[in-house]
């Protein structure tokens, strides 16, 4: 699972945007004069000048593994809560200790809790790798 809060540590910055317009081939051009009107778009949104790649992060977790900081959780959606009516929820009992892959600022019960694993969850991405990754392939391109 790749969500939305993981794909924020993928901003295609301005200076992202610019080393993939100098690639030198037309498909680098498009590619940057996209991002920087999803950029203007989401500033107009939501405040933040560097878009977040959303789709790409999951792609490139399948294309290199490497890339991605995972851990199996068990994950539902909530279908009848007040507040968290169609939300993702992740399970977190089952981790043992402090995991600095994860915000849980509390120690976790050793004892196992929850439901099994039955997603593995992104949480942490090489940001420097993921763009290497996304440069490069853009740049095979004409």
């Amino acid at each position: 699972m790749v969500g939305l809060n993981f794909t924020r540590q993928a901003p295609a910055t301005k200076e992202r945007i610019e080393r993939i317009r100098n690639l030198g081939n037309r498909t680098g051009r498009v590619v940057a004069e996209l991002l920087t009107w999803f950029g203007t778009s989401c500033m107009k949104l939501d405040g933040h000048e560097a878009p977040f790649l959303y789709d790409p992060c999951a792609v490139a977790w399948l294309i290199n593994p490497e890339l991605v900081t995972s851990q199996p959780l068990h994950v539902v959606i909530e279908l009848k809560g007040e507040y968290t009516r169609g939300m993702t929820v992740c399970d977190y009992r089952c981790l043992t200790g402090t995991d600095p892959m994860i915000d849980i600022t509390d120690q976790v019960s050793p004892v196992r809790q929850g439901e099994p694993a039955n997603v593995n969850v992104a949480f942490r991405l090489d940001t420097q790798g993921f763009f290497d990754l996304l440069t490069s392939t853009i740049g095979l391109y004409p």
